[in-house]
Protein backbone atom coordinates (compact mmCIF):
# COMPACT_ATOMS: atom_id res chain seq x y z
CA UNK A 1 0.00 0.00 0.00
CA UNK A 2 1.37 3.49 -0.75
CA UNK A 3 1.60 4.94 2.61
CA UNK A 4 3.81 8.41 1.18
CA UNK A 5 3.14 11.23 -1.91
CA UNK A 6 5.49 13.38 -2.72
CA UNK A 7 5.25 16.40 -5.03
CA UNK A 8 8.49 17.55 -6.95
CA UNK A 9 8.21 21.32 -7.71
CA UNK A 10 9.88 22.88 -10.66
CA UNK A 11 13.43 23.60 -9.03
CA UNK A 12 13.52 19.77 -7.68
CA UNK A 13 12.46 18.60 -11.40
CA UNK A 14 15.46 20.68 -12.33
CA UNK A 15 17.33 19.27 -9.98
CA UNK A 16 17.49 15.96 -11.96
CA UNK A 17 20.00 17.36 -14.23
CA UNK A 18 22.85 16.19 -11.24
CA UNK A 19 21.70 16.62 -7.58
CA UNK A 20 23.07 13.64 -6.10
CA UNK A 21 20.25 14.16 -3.69
CA UNK A 22 17.65 14.11 -5.93
CA UNK A 23 19.23 11.09 -7.70
CA UNK A 24 19.34 9.02 -4.44
CA UNK A 25 15.79 9.43 -3.85
CA UNK A 26 14.66 8.51 -7.62
CA UNK A 27 17.22 5.47 -6.68
CA UNK A 28 15.54 4.54 -3.72
CA UNK A 29 11.97 4.94 -4.35
CA UNK A 30 12.84 2.16 -7.13
CA UNK A 31 12.95 -0.37 -4.11
CA UNK A 32 10.25 1.57 -1.77
CA UNK A 33 6.56 0.41 -3.29
CA UNK A 34 5.20 2.60 -0.53
CA UNK A 35 6.72 5.84 -1.92
CA UNK A 36 5.17 7.57 -5.01
CA UNK A 37 6.50 10.52 -6.74
CA UNK A 38 4.82 13.03 -8.32
CA UNK A 39 5.31 15.34 -11.13
CA UNK A 40 2.59 18.09 -11.91
CA UNK A 41 2.69 19.07 -15.64
CA UNK A 42 3.18 22.61 -15.33
CA UNK A 43 6.55 22.15 -13.01
CA UNK A 44 8.34 19.96 -16.08
CA UNK A 45 7.02 22.29 -18.79
CA UNK A 46 8.79 25.28 -16.65
CA UNK A 47 11.26 23.53 -15.84
CA UNK A 48 12.09 22.38 -19.62
CA UNK A 49 11.77 26.07 -20.62
CA UNK A 50 15.07 26.60 -18.05
CA UNK A 51 16.34 22.92 -19.30
CA UNK A 52 15.64 21.81 -22.29
CA UNK A 53 15.18 17.88 -22.33
CA UNK A 54 14.43 17.94 -19.17
CA UNK A 55 10.99 16.51 -20.31
CA UNK A 56 12.05 13.56 -22.05
CA UNK A 57 14.35 12.59 -18.75
CA UNK A 58 11.33 12.96 -16.62
CA UNK A 59 9.25 10.41 -19.04
CA UNK A 60 12.19 8.14 -18.85
CA UNK A 61 11.70 7.63 -14.78
CA UNK A 62 9.36 4.96 -14.06
CA UNK A 63 8.84 6.38 -10.52
CA UNK A 64 7.70 9.69 -11.60
CA UNK A 65 3.80 9.97 -12.05
CA UNK A 66 3.08 12.71 -14.02
CA UNK A 67 0.56 15.23 -11.97
CA UNK A 68 -2.25 16.70 -14.65
CA UNK A 69 -4.49 19.67 -14.46
CA UNK A 70 -7.98 19.10 -13.58
CA UNK A 71 -10.76 21.71 -15.01
CA UNK A 72 -10.95 23.93 -11.70
CA UNK A 73 -7.14 23.72 -11.54
CA UNK A 74 -7.31 24.55 -15.21
CA UNK A 75 -8.69 27.81 -15.12
CA UNK A 76 -7.37 28.61 -11.93
CA UNK A 77 -4.40 28.83 -13.44
CA UNK A 78 -5.49 30.45 -16.95
CA UNK A 79 -7.21 33.21 -15.22
CA UNK A 80 -4.18 34.20 -13.18
CA UNK A 81 -2.16 34.37 -16.23
CA UNK A 82 -4.94 36.47 -18.26
CA UNK A 83 -4.50 38.72 -14.93
CA UNK A 84 -0.75 38.93 -16.05
CA UNK A 85 0.90 36.37 -13.31
CA UNK A 86 3.21 33.82 -15.09
CA UNK A 87 2.15 30.56 -15.71
CA UNK A 88 4.70 28.81 -13.30
CA UNK A 89 4.41 31.14 -10.71
CA UNK A 90 0.92 29.89 -9.07
CA UNK A 91 1.55 26.08 -9.85
CA UNK A 92 4.90 26.74 -7.92
CA UNK A 93 3.70 28.46 -4.97
CA UNK A 94 -0.04 28.14 -5.10
CA UNK A 95 -0.57 24.95 -6.66
CA UNK A 96 1.17 22.35 -4.84
CA UNK A 97 -1.11 22.92 -2.02
CA UNK A 98 -3.93 22.31 -4.31
CA UNK A 99 -1.78 19.04 -5.57
CA UNK A 100 -1.02 17.97 -2.34
CA UNK A 101 -5.21 18.13 -1.32
CA UNK A 102 -5.96 15.56 -4.24
CA UNK A 103 -4.20 12.72 -2.14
Amino acid sequence: MIQHHLIFDTPTVLALSGNRQVSALIHRVNFEPEVRLWVPVLAVLQADVDHPGIVEHVGQLDVLHMLDLDYPAALAVAQLHRDGTPVSIPWNRGGLPYAARSF
